[in-house]
C-alpha cells in the first residue's frame, strides 16, 4: 500500500516538472500569456458589463412595468368611453320622451304658458272666456315635505254649446300638461248654451 501511494507521488512530481518545463519555454509561455490575458479581458468585460447592461435591464424591466399598468387603464378608459357611447346613444332615443315628460310636469309653474294653453283650447272650441285666473301657489307642501312636487290651482269658466264645451272638457284632461279637475261646474242658459267652471291644479318639481 505504502508502496502505491510512493509510486503516485512520484508521478504526480513527475507530471508537475513536464508541465512547468512546458510552460517554461519562450513559445509556450508566450501562449499561455495569451490566453490568461484574453480569459481575463473576458472576464473583466463581463464584470463591468454587468454595470453598465444593469441600470438598463432595470430601465426596461420598468419600461414593460409601465407599459403593462397603461395597456390596463387604456382598456378601461375604452370601457368608459364605450359605456358613455351606449349612454348617449340611449338618451337620444329617449330624448323626445323627456321633452313630454318636461312638458307634463315642467320644472317651473310656467303660468303664463298654462293660461295661454287654456285660451287655445277655448279658441278651436269656439267657446267664450268668462273668467281665467290662478290660485296661491304651493312652495312648501303641507302633507308631504320630503317631495319635490309642488301644484298650484287654476278657474276657468266658459260658456257655449253642450258638444263644444264637452269636447273642450275633454282636450283640458287630455292636453299635453298633467291638471287636475278638483271642480267641475256646469249650468245652461238661455238660448240652449251652457256654462262650465273649472277648478283644476297644475302641478310641477323642483329639484
Amino acid at each position: 500500500m505504502k508502496k502505491n501511494k510512493d509510486l503516485i507521488k512520484e508521478e504526480l512530481k513527475s507530471l508537475i516538472d513536464k508541465s512547468n518545463g512546458f510552460l517554461n519555454t519562450g513559445n509556450n509561455r508566450q501562449q499561455a500569456t495569451a490566453y490568461l490575458y484574453v480569459i481575463f479581458s473576458l472576464i473583466a468585460l463581463s464584470f463591468f458589463g454587468l454595470f453598465a447592461i444593469g441600470p438598463t435591464i432595470t430601465t426596461i424591466s420598468d419600461l414593460n412595468k409601465q407599459y403593462e399598468e397603461d395597456t390596463v387603464a387604456l382598456e378601461k378608459l375604452q370601457d368608459k368611453n364605450a359605456a358613455l357611447k351606449s349612454l348617449s346613444s340611449q338618451f337620444i332615443d329617449i330624448q323626445a320622451d323627456l321633452i313630454l315628460i318636461d312638458n307634463a310636469i315642467p320644472q317651473s309653474p310656467k303660468i303664463a304658458e298654462l293660461t295661454r294653453q287654456l285660451e287655445y283650447l277655448s279658441v278651436i272650441n269656439n267657446l267664450a272666456i268668462e273668467k281665467l285666473d290662478t290660485g296661491l301657489m304651493e312652495l312648501f307642501p303641507a302633507k308631504n315635505t320630503n317631495t319635490p312636487l309642488f301644484s298650484y290651482t287654476f278657474t276657468i269658466g266658459v260658456n257655449g254649446t253642450e258638444l263644444d264645451i264637452n269636447n273642450f272638457l275633454s282636450d283640458v284632461i287630455n292636453m299635453g300638461r298633467i291638471v287636475g279637475i278638483d271642480k267641475l261646474s256646469t249650468g245652461k242658459q238661455q238660448n240652449n248654451l251652457f256654462t262650465a267652471s273649472i277648478t283644476g291644479r297644475a302641478f310641477f318639481y323642483k329639484q
